[in-house]
Order: structure tokens, then sequence, then C-alpha cells
């Protein structure tokens, strides 16, 4: 079952389903950070909406550890969006292919 909330660092995002987000946005999700939300289109197959939440939190990410101001820096000539999303969207769905393929080491990383 997806959480209705996970914390980021110190900030908190509520998980929420988007009636027609794709066809409203263009994209499956999105993440805002200053409202604290993920939003998922609620028409998703169950495995694209796995990977589509881990996709947004990914962004959350990003903007937690200040990596977007990076890769403003590394590429002027690109719009900011543009990269980040070539940098998650590759990772994306290989990190939820590791989880998924090694329940042992999910275990291992949650060990408190």
């Amino acid at each position: 079952m997806r959480p209705k909330q996970v914390r980021v660092g110190h900030v908190k995002y509520d998980i929420q389903t988007e009636p027609g987000l794709t066809a409203i946005t263009g994209t499956s999700g999105t993440c805002g950070q200053d409202v604290q939300r993920v939003l998922i289109d609620d028409q998703l197959g169950k495995d694209q909406e796995r990977e589509t939440v881990l996709h947004e939190l990914m962004h959350a990410i990003f903007y937690a550890t200040g990596t977007h101001h990076y890769l403003e820096a590394i590429e002027k000539d690109t719009d900011y969006k543009e990269l980040e999303e070539k940098v998650i969207q590759p990772v994306s769905a290989r990190v939820l292919e590791l989880l998924r393929d090694n329940p042992k080491l999910v275990a291992y990383l949650l060990e408190g």
C-alpha cells in the first residue's frame, strides 16, 4: 500500500493521486517542494505508480540536498528542469529495480 506521507530530510511530503494529471500537465507525477506534496496520476498501473512515486521523491531529494543548484551550474544553456529530468528519469527505474530485486539489501538498509 502506498504511504500517504513520507519524509525527505526534515520535510514531510503528502502523496496523493490526481485524476487526469497526465492530461493536464503532460506528466504522470509532480513534486511540489513548496507545498510539500507529490501528485500521481490516478490512472497509472501499480508498477508505473511505484516508479513515478520514487521518481518524484528523487526530485524532493535533489531539492533537499541542493543538487539542483549543481545542475544549473553544469549546463547554463539547458533548461534546468529538462536537465534534472535527464538525470532522474533513467535512475529512478533502476533504483526501484534494485530495491525490488534485493529484499535482503532493503532489510539491511532499514536496520536501525
